[in-house]
């Protein structure tokens, strides 16, 4: 039996710009990020530009499974994130933590717990204020298969199928009224070079289960459904360091039918040494009201960047 131990925090800053550059509203963002710390959908890198936007964040559940040698795993992780394009002083920052616990069912099946804390800090300090809680737990539940597909045009491709749920249990998730928030998700990876270059690609659908047609905080619209696109470009480099970009597509549809979209993309470096793992991104958004799309969009009032670290055992 081999456990994994990851240590995982994501983090987005307060006062995150929106598609027009000004200060969005963070309560509701908030718990939305929380729910999706938890592991339910896959992660994406399509930043949310609203604040009735549903986002995702890839947590340590899915990818537990494809490092652990044996049936078990256990993963902690950390991350954090700000927005370099604020020009307050101090800084901003938002943190989530999470735990995972998987389990290799066999025949690739595989299934997952996990656990999430977010929290937001101005410099060192934790804003503890009504509207932004100290810390926001959430649970996730996943559970997916995967198929080898074997060798085809020069590489080897695994097709990955998953659901997943997430709940929220903090203050602000009981006064939005969400209640939990399912989704499903299908993905094929193609491994070329002996595995030098890899490409995924995902397209996933998440349904929010809300009491409430508008939200109690800002008296928007709520969503309904999100339906996500994503595609990444992985390069090992030399060693155990690693570069990815990456491009994500999202479309929002809210309970009076109208909709949204919004898009982004992502470069960064990896590194792993031992149970150790390194890495830092930047990260461009977008937010579109007619669907237009723009691979390299360079995001005016955004210059997010990201660090976490993780351990395994």
């Amino acid at each position: 039996m081999t456990w994994r131990l990851r240590l995982k925090i994501s983090t987005v800053k307060p006062g995150l710009a929106s598609n027009n550059g000004k200060g969005m509203k963070i309560e509701k963002t908030n718990l939305i990020r929380s729910l999706a710390v938890s592991g339910l959908l896959f992660g994406s890198i399509a930043q949310a530009s609203t604040p009735v936007a549903v986002e995702s964040v890839k947590t340590s559940s899915d990818s537990i499974e494809e490092k652990s040698k044996g049936p078990w795993g256990f993963e902690l992780g950390y991350s954090i994130k700000t927005d370099f394009a604020a020009e307050e002083e101090p800084r901003s920052y938002s943190h989530s933590m999470s735990g995972s616990v998987s389990y290799k069912l066999g025949n690739g099946w595989s299934t997952s717990g996990s656990l999430g804390f977010n929290y937001q800090s101005i410099g060192n300090k934790i804003i503890t204020d009504v509207s932004t809680p100290s810390f926001s737990p959430s649970v996730g539940i996943r559970g997916g298969k995967t198929w080898k597909l074997g060798q085809a045009l020069g590489g080897s491709h695994s097709l990955q199928a998953g659901v997943k749920t997430a709940m929220n249990f903090s203050e602000n998730s009981r006064y939005e009224g969400v209640y939990a928030i399912p989704g499903a998700s299908v993905g094929m990876t193609s491994e070329f070079f002996d595995a030098i270059y890899s490409l995924s690609n995902s397209v996933s659908r998440s349904y929010v289960i809300n009491k409430y047609e508008f939200s109690p905080t800002d008296g928007t619209i709520n969503t309904r459904n999100t339906y996500r696109y994503k595609m990444g470009h992985k390069v090992k480099l030399v060693g155990n360091l690693s570069a990815h970009i990456g491009f994500g597509f999202r479309y929002l549809q809210k309970l009076d039918d109208s909709t949204s979209y919004s898009y982004s993309n992502s470069q960064g470096l990896g590194y792993g040494l031992g149970n150790w793992k390194f890495s830092v991104s930047h990260q461009n958004g977008g937010f579109t009201r007619f669907g237009d799309v723009d691979f390299w969009y360079i995001d005016k009032y955004r210059r997010l960047v990201s660090a976490s670290v993780s351990y395994s055992f």
